[in-house]
């Protein structure tokens, strides 16, 4: 099953234009927690380069406000709790942010729903089936597994970004930094979300801390292409 495109303006041209954020100089020690996790990750990082064919600091981008953002919340929910409640009632009633790529159950539902209804996805993420005797809850068990082992969210972010090079296809960027915002934007609102939505909130700032917060906030797409742009040495 192919994945609809819509013809679309380029990128540049429909987001408004923002300076590099001082997001480094804000949050200092979460920027340097998620710069000492990309760099202790490295290797997994330049697998995801290898099976994607990106630069290795593309993927690391993709997920580094998530990595900053972990490091201010990572001790205000009971996750334990949390997942007992989603093994039993499922992502509709029960879904959460899990782990360093804050990655929720329900983003990995999508990813494997995609992933299954793409053939050629399909057998490129063959390890991201389940085995044919689980029930849903046992799904569901192994899912949460996977969500807290690094090298399985490696696997989600891998089909994640093959995903979006479908979906994003019809779409033209300035350069890979662009390009790396706009997929960090669609992991954080959902990238399953059209295209034209995806576009219409690529400057909104609402990093860290969310849409209701009134204060200074950030952009996720500029907090990634900040990211990449000055610090993809890291992964060299």
């Amino acid at each position: 099953m192919k994945l609809a495109l819509t013809l679309l303006l380029p990128v540049h041209l429909l987001s408004s234009k923002t300076d590099m954020p001082n997001v480094e100089k804000r949050f200092p020690q979460e920027f340097k927690e998620a710069k000492t996790y990309v760099t202790l990750h490295r290797s997994l990082f330049t697998r995801c380069s290898r099976k994607t064919q990106k630069s290795n600091a593309f993927a690391a981008a993709i997920v580094f406000p998530e990595l900053m953002r972990y490091s201010l919340i990572k001790d205000f929910f009971e996750v334990e709790a949390l997942s007992v409640s989603y093994i039993k009632l499922g992502a509709e009633n029960v879904d959460f942010s899990i782990g360093p790529f804050q990655m929720k159950p329900s983003f990995a539902e999508h990813i494997e729903s995609q992933v299954m209804q793409d053939e050629h996805l399909k057998t490129q993420f063959y390890y991201l089936r389940y085995n044919a005797k689980l029930n849903e809850r046992g799904v569901r068990s192994e899912r949460l597994k996977r969500l807290q082992s690094v090298e399985r969210c490696i696997e989600y972010l891998e089909a994640f970004i093959a995903i979006c090079d479908k979906r994003f296809t019809s779409l033209t960027f300035i350069d890979e930094t662009e390009k790396v915002g706009f997929y960090a934007n669609a992991y954080n609102a959902g990238f399953l979300k059209s295209i034209p939505y995806l576009q219409t909130i690529k400057a909104q700032r609402n990093f860290p801390y969310g849409v209701n917060f009134k204060g200074e906030q950030y952009a996720y797409a500029d907090v990634a292409a900040y990211f990449y742009k000055y610090h993809s040495s890291l992964l060299n």
